[in-house]
């Protein structure tokens, strides 16, 4: 059963290694001709045997497919001794007796899954976290010694496990396969604790990744935690590991201002300033660690004010302040096709959305015992997200009247684009 685990996990590790050091055709490649790439992969395992079966070397290409818009082909070879990624985990895990594993990545959705299974659910989670630098494995440990002084009823174990190429640049750096490391460093520590239950925590907007501009196609629109990743990888794991753990999220139907009310009714709001998920914030200093522009911090901004948590996540901790600083480039293009994505969505059916995404459709499972109430449930969600956004947009927008009538903020603010909109489209 250990080398099971194991070997899933250095399946992982080599997966995610390819992925970075293969171009996907970079800035000239402007039409996406090269995006999808192709890869045979020959890996040492302990049991070819198992991974040469031709279901589930299937399943392993299918997942992985799915995950990177890639073509993956694999052969698999026997391991010599030293050759497996270790799996120690934190010794006191054991002698406290967790019932689940919960992948700690140092955002607020897993801080909130975290929170909400010790204090709601009662639950005892044994904390996994990948960290591929030195930064990244600083913030996860000063976030985890936060949550462990504020609740004070369990006391979180972490095995914090290192995967990053050695002495290589990467060449592409989307990482469409992280969440498939992740998940399987989940599930093989799940594994060798004699845990069933892995808990992979995204909001709901963040698990669709519905594309909210043309030129988020395909894995472009990272599937990290998609209902149809999760559903392929407990496929896939079911056929590897005899324990047979189940990945689940338990945030696949909240926005992510509902996510955030985990912490708000555990009296924890002030712990999401500890947290830091940012796409470029790397470099960043400790007083502006979020960069204020890439998807996780517009939707974090918006969902802390939607959420009534405003002075946990405050304006000053952004390098930009998407509403009232000045945007280039591509920024410009990521606040002002969020905005119209919310105002657009706001208008439509629950049948209108699935006409204009049919992205949700991949949603619905093959298995799936009630497919209309999990498609009402999505729709409904992606709803109460565009009203929460559109209702912040506005309620910002009212708030900067005297700085509209003095001219004040800079023409492309998302505050202004806004305005400029609305008086285009009135």
């Amino acid at each position: 059963m250990a080398e099971c685990a194991a070997d899933l996990v250095s399946i992982a590790a080599y997966v995610y290694w390819a992925d970075q050091l293969v171009t996907r055709g970079g800035n000239a490649d402007v039409y996406g001709d090269s995006w999808r790439r192709s890869f045979l992969m020959c890996v040492p395992v302990s049991d070819p045997d198992c991974w040469n079966d031709r279901n589930v070397r299937k399943r392993l290409e299918d997942v992985l497919a799915f995950l990177s818009d890639d073509v993956w082909s694999f052969h698999f070879s026997r391991a010599t001794f030293g050759e497996q990624l270790c799996l120690d985990t934190d010794p006191s895990a054991l002698r406290r007796n967790p019932d689940a594993v919960l992948l700690f990545s140092g955002g607020a959705d897993s801080l909130c899954a975290a929170v909400e299974a010790v204090t709601v659910h009662g639950a005892k989670p044994a904390l996994v976290s990948h960290w591929p630098a030195h930064f990244v494995d600083h913030r996860q440990k000063a976030l985890l010694e936060h949550l462990r002084r504020r609740v004070s009823s369990w006391g979180f174990p972490r095995t914090n496990i290192l995967v990053n190429k050695a002495h290589s640049r990467e060449r592409d750096t989307t990482q469409r396969t992280r969440s498939f490391l992740y998940a399987s460093l989940g599930a093989g520590v799940a594994s060798a604790l004699g845990i069933s239950d892995v808990i992979l925590a995204d909001n709901g907007i963040v698990s669709l990744n519905l594309p909210i501009n043309d030129q988020l196609l395909g894995a472009l629109a990272s599937r990290s935690t998609h209902p149809k990743f999760v559903w392929l990888f407990n496929r896939l794991i079911d056929g590897v590991l005899p324990c047979r753990p189940r990945v689940r999220n338990p945030l696949w139907n909240r926005t992510r201002a509902e996510a955030l009310e985990a912490l708000k009714r555990a009296g924890l709001g002030g712990l999401l300033q500890e947290t830091n998920l940012c796409a470029h914030g790397r470099g960043l200093p400790n007083v502006t660690p979020h960069c204020g522009t890439c998807s996780q911090c517009i939707g974090r901004r918006f969902a802390s004010i939607a959420a009534g948590m405003r002075e946990f996540d405050l304006a000053e901790r952004y390098k930009t302040d998407v509403f009232r600083d000045d945007l280039t480039g591509n920024a410009v293009t990521m606040a002002e096709s969020y905005a119209r994505f919310a105002r657009e969505a706001t208008m439509m059916s629950e049948e209108d959305l699935f006409d204009a995404y049919p992205q949700l459709a991949d949603c619905i499972l093959v298995d799936d015992p009630s497919p209309h109430l999990t498609a009402a449930e999505l729709a409904g969600m992606v709803k109460r997200h565009a009203v929460q956004t559109w209702g912040v947009l506005q309620a910002e927008v009212a708030g900067a009247s005297a700085e509209l009538v003095r001219h004040t903020l800079p023409p492309t603010c998302l505050i202004q684009i806004a305005v400029v909109r609305e008086r285009r489209e009135a």
